[in-house]
């Protein structure tokens, strides 16, 4: 049995019989998670993010935009399937003590689908592969709420330390694989949950109020059975007001 989708939330199993030019995948559902366990992961995340955007802005405002590459971590059927993508986002930062500050973010973060792993798991031969084509993907949205500490140092360039939680969408997309047989499409399937994001970064500033900076960072979505990990890495521009 492989499970392919990084979420947690169903099982599929992957067989290939020529010559068929499609694969049969057989979704199961579950869930083992009990009521209590669902509600405190959607009431922590609240009650921290409510803490910070209470604190009141003290300083200066800035805007940020980014994009980047994305890699899977874990679990293995994530990382295998859907090593690597890009992201795309963008945030606000408000200045709340001296070299403290809360960012809020959206993010957008896409992963390509990895078909020799695909169809080394449904055991499809050399040949074979080329006369299918596979259509697949997965995706994570999340919405984080950071605390980010900036390094004073003399100069332009400026590390600075992150950690935050938030609302994290993971998302397999619907998987259509054609052939000279014709095709079939299964359904994907999705969840969202709360996580915590860590990362360091460098800012480069230009002038006062334009920089440009890298982030790497690190995500766990707690998603049901197993959590989600992934490692963004983030280049960008910042404004400051």
């Amino acid at each position: 049995m492989q499970k392919l989708c990084m979420c947690g939330c169903f099982d599929i199993i992957i067989s290939y019989s020529a010559p068929s030019a499609f694969a049969l995948i057989r979704i199961n559902a579950y869930s083992n998670n009990s009521m209590h366990t669902q509600v405190m992961r959607k009431l922590l995340p609240l009650l921290f993010i409510f803490g910070l955007v209470s604190v009141p802005a003290s300083g200066q405002v800035s805007f940020q935009f980014n994009t980047g590459g994305s890699f899977a971590s874990s679990p293995d059927e994530f990382s295998d399937f859907y090593g690597t993508g890009y992201n795309l986002g963008a945030g606000i930062r408000f200045e709340v003590a001296p070299s403290v500050e809360i960012s809020i973010s959206g993010q957008y973060n896409d992963f390509l689908v990895n078909e020799e792993e695909f169809y080394d798991r449904a055991g499809v031969s050399e040949s074979q592969r080329n006369q299918l084509d596979l259509e697949a993907g997965a995706s994570i949205i999340s919405g984080e709420v950071d605390l980010r500490y900036n390094i004073a140092t003399d100069g332009p360039v400026k590390p600075y330390l992150k950690g935050g939680t938030g609302f994290y969408r993971a998302a397999e997309e619907d998987v259509t694989l054609s052939g000279p047989g014709g095709s079939a499409t299964f359904d994907g399937d999705s969840e969202t949950s709360f996580g915590l994001n860590f990362g360091v970064g460098l800012a480069y500033y230009i002038s006062s109020q334009a920089s440009i900076f890298a982030e790497p960072s690190y995500a766990v979505a707690f998603t049901e059975d197993e959590s989600t990990q992934y490692l963004p890495i983030r280049f960008g521009v910042s404004f400051t007001q």
